[in-house]
C-alpha cells in the first residue's frame, strides 16, 4: 500500500484530495496525544473518525483547522500547504496571511455549540459572514433564514440560546458553520452530548449535508452508523460493504447478538437519574440479560465495592460527583459482563 504522500503524488493536480493529513504528531507536556496520524479525504466525502473518549480525536481536528499547532508532519488543504517538516523534521507553517486564507475554507461544530450566549439564533448565525467575511447584513439574511428553516428551526430566529434544547443548540451551531459555505466541514463529536432523540434530529441535519457540495469529517465515540468501512467483531462481520463500496450492516437480530459483548462506558455517564446507584447497575443485567435480581445483586454489590462506593448504593445520580457518576457508569458497563 502507498503512503499516504505517494498516494496524494498519484492522484494528480486535478484531483488533489480536499484534506491530505500525513504522518501527524502532536504533544502536549509528555503525553504524544498523535502519534503519526494520516488521512486523505476526497471532495464530497462524508468520513468519521472513531475511537474513545481521549484518543485524540478533537485534537486531530482542531490541528486541521489550526485551533492547535503540530509539532511533526504535514497538512495540505486543497492542494495548499498549511504546514509541513523542515529539514529537522519540525513542522512549520505557512505565513499567517496564507494560514487564514486557507483555513476560511473549513468549518466547525464544536461538541459543546460554543454559541454566543448574548446573541440571538439569527444573530448567531449571521456573525461569522459579517465580521469574517465582510458581508452585509442583508446580503446574508436570506441565507441565514433558509438555513434556519433547513434546520427546523426559523420560528427560534430571535430567541436566545438559553431557551433552547440541545438538539435546538447544536443544530443553530451546524446553520451557523454553514452559513460561511465552507469547502470542508469539520464536526467534533456533533451528538456526544445529546439524548437518543435529539442525536437524531442533530443526525437526520448532518446525514443528508454530504452531496458532493462539501466534504465532511466527523470525529464520534458512540453509536452511530457510518458510511465507509469494515467492522469485524470477534471473527463476525458486523459492517460489511456491498458491491458499490457502501456499508451494510447485518441483520437486526445479528447486531444484537453481536454488539451484546460488547461494554461501554459513556463520555457523559448516562445514568438514570430515577435510578438509585445500584439499580443502574442491575437495570441492564435484568432487563437485557433476563438475569433474577438475586442472581445479579452480589456481582452488582462486589462491582460498587471494586469502584468503591458500595456506601453510595442507595443513592441518586443527582447526589454524586462527576467521578463516582463515571465509577458507577464502569460498574454498570462490567455488569453486563462484556467480553
Amino acid at each position: 500500500m502507498p503512503s499516504m504522500t505517494e498516494a496524494a503524488a498519484m492522484t494528480g493536480p486535478m484531483t488533489s484530495p480536499m484534506i491530505l493529513a500525513d504522518g501527524i504528531r502532536k504533544r502536549f507536556g509528555a503525553n504524544e496525544v498523535l502519534k503519526g496520524v494520516s488521512l486523505t479525504l476526497a471532495k464530497g466525502e462524508v468520513v468519521a473518525v472513531i475511537g474513545p473518549s481521549g484518543s485524540g480525536k478533537s485534537t486531530f481536528l482542531r490541528c486541521l483547522n489550526h485551533l492547535e499547532t503540530i509539532d511533526a508532519g504535514r497538512i495540505v488543504i486543497e492542494g495548499d500547504v498549511l504546514a509541513d517538516n523542515d529539514t529537522g523534521g519540525r513542522a512549520r507553517y505557512v505565513a499567517d496571511a496564507e494560514v487564514r486564507r486557507i483555513c476560511a475554507r473549513m468549518g466547525m461544530v464544536f461538541q459543546h455549540f460554543n454559541l454566543f450566549p448574548h446573541l440571538t439564533v439569527l444573530e448567531n448565525v449571521i456573525e461569522a459572514p459579517i465580521t469574517v467575511k465582510g458581508l452585509k447584513r442583508e446580503a446574508i439574511l436570506p441565507k441565514a433564514e433558509a438555513l434556519l428553516r433547513k434546520v427546523g428551526l426559523f420560528d427560534k430566529r430571535d430567541a436566545y440560546p438559553s431557551r433552547l434544547s440541545g438538539g435546538q443548540k447544536q443544530r443553530v451551531a451546524i446553520a451557523r458553520a454553514l452559513a460561511m459555505e465552507p469547502d470542508i466541514m469539520l464536526f467534533d463529536e456533533p451528538t456526544s452530548a445529546l439524548d437518543p432523540e435529539l442525536t437524531g434530529e442533530v443526525l437526520a441535519i448532518i446525514g443528508p449535508s454530504g452531496s458532493g457540495k462539501s466534504t465532511f469529517l466527523r470525529c464520534l465515540n458512540h453509536l452511530e452508523t457510518i458510511d465507509r468501512g469494515h467492522i469485524d467483531i470477534e471473527g463476525e462481520t458486523l459492517v460489511g460493504a456491498d458491491e458499490k463500496g457502501h456499508c451494510r450492516y447485518v441483520a437486526d437480530a445479528g447486531l444484537r447478538r453481536i454488539c451484546r459483548r460488547m461494554g461501554m462506558v459513556f463520555q457523559h455517564f448516562n445514568l438514570f437519574p430515577h435510578l438509585t446507584v445500584l439499580e443502574n447497575i442491575v437495570e441492564a443485567p435484568l432487563t437485557v440479560k433476563g438475569l433474577r435480581r438475586q442472581e445479579v445483586l452480589p456481582k452488582a454489590e462486589a462491582l460498587l465495592r471494586k469502584v468503591g462506593l458500595l456506601d453510595k448504593r442507595d443513592s441518586y445520580p443527582a447526589r454524586l460527583s462527576g467521578g463516582q457518576k463515571q465509577r458507577v457508569a464502569i460498574a454498570r458497563a462490567l455488569a453486563m459482563e462484556p467480553d
